[in-house]
């Protein structure tokens, strides 16, 4: 089956607002979430399409920039590295630049600590390049315990 006629197929079957909430925000990644979960369970399926993706992303309380950026942080906290570089495209979807998507990973740090950030900042890093968003480098360093010295000459 193509992907037109099983986007077609989802719509029919869930709640069309919902649905159309998450295309708007997270593209075709949604789509294959919903794929996914429905083959699973189409009851667990369209309460959670209902709760989330119409209700929660449609409460106006908050534009749709502010509130992935808060998911974003709240992905960070929560060291939810599947999800993070979704989320990250969506905010860029919705208009936040990348500096405002870095301040929200640098700032996650208070409750989040160092290590959930810096996994934060290596899947921007690493998602900004791809995108071709930023001009970063590979770093030439390795970063770990097998530092040379230290293997030859024992700690200092």
């Amino acid at each position: 089956m193509d992907s037109e006629t099983r986007k077609h197929q989802l719509l029919e079957k869930y709640n069309r607002r919902a649905i159309e909430t998450g295309m708007r925000l997270q593209g075709e990644f949604f789509l294959r979430l919903v794929h996914e979960f429905d083959e699973l369970d189409p009851e667990w399926t369209q309460v959670w399409l209902t709760w989330i993706y119409d209700h929660m992303y449609n409460r106006r309380k908050l534009d749709d920039k502010t509130r992935v950026l808060i998911v974003i942080g709240e992905c960070v906290v929560a060291d939810e590295a599947v999800q993070l570089p979704n989320h990250i495209r969506s905010a860029l979807r919705m208009g936040a630049t990348p500096d405002e998507i870095q301040e929200v990973i640098l700032q996650a740090h208070i409750y989040a600590g160092m290590p959930r950030m810096i996994k934060g900042m290596r899947i921007f890093r690493e998602l900004m390049r791809d995108l071709g968003l930023l001009n970063l480098t590979d770093p030439p360093f390795r970063g770990d315990a097998r530092e040379p010295d230290l293997a030859t000459n024992g700690p200092q």
